[in-house]
């Protein structure tokens, strides 16, 4: 269904076209500026959240290319400290998200020796938590060396990289599941991971995607 725009909405030409349908044009919903350290390098002191305006798809008109949120992501993760990182097994509210989506797993890939690989793990509490439910073939790829430590000391295939380079990384292996939990809001490239997703999966296999709700962001603390 092609999106109404209102009468009132600020049209602008985008730095970058759509990811999904390659429209030039977007409505502004909300300009989200932000504190940039200098180690942050080029990412952005602000951005437009845009939806486009011929296919509704909501994302971040930045002008920051991917290789400069992998870097961020590699030297600068979020997600590090088991205590306190974005992905803590310590929070009440993870704790039952990550119980969600172990039962979706369970669910749809009840076969135990199944491979499955997690893009953008963190510390791996979702492979953590598959492995305590008795799966075997676990790998988590993330752009932090101090997660994918951590990912190894549990016992789990931990590899540095990123999505695009996760193929070559593991030789080529093929997974029966992929799973990517609140990683396509951190990806520029779109159609460029769903390739890479691609090149991962055996016939067959499934992707799992999870990102948050954009239109109720205002009800949570964390995102929803």
């Amino acid at each position: 269904m092609k999106k109404q725009i209102k009468d009132h909405a600020k049209i602008k030409t985008l730095l970058r076209p759509c990811p999904i349908c390659g429209s030039g044009k977007g409505e502004v919903l909300h300009t989200q500026k932000f504190l940039m350290p200098q180690q942050y390098y080029s990412l952005p002191s602000a951005y437009d959240v845009v939806a486009c305006v011929k296919c509704g798809f909501t994302y971040a008109d930045t002008d920051a290319s991917q290789q400069d949120y992998d870097r961020y992501y590699q030297l600068n993760s979020i997600y590090e400290d088991e205590k306190t990182g974005r992905c803590s097994e310590h929070s009440e509210y993870n704790r039952k998200r990550i119980a969600e989506i172990v039962r979706d797993v369970m669910r749809t890939c009840p076969d135990k020796t199944a491979k499955i690989i997690e893009i953008g793990c963190a510390g791996g509490n979702i492979l953590k938590a598959l492995k305590s439910e008795g799966y075997t073939d676990l790998t988590g790829v993330e752009p932090s060396a101090k997660c994918v430590a951590h990912i190894l000391s549990c016992g789990i295939t931990g590899v540095q990289g990123t999505v695009s380079a996760a193929s070559r990384l593991l030789g080529g292996k093929k997974f029966d599941y992929v799973i990517l939990s609140h990683v396509a809001e951190h990806i520029y490239d779109l159609r460029e991971t769903l390739y890479s997703c691609a090149d991962l999966m055996d016939e067959g296999a499934m992707l799992y995607v999870e990102v948050p709700d954009a239109a109720r962001y205002t009800e949570f603390y964390v995102d929803p």
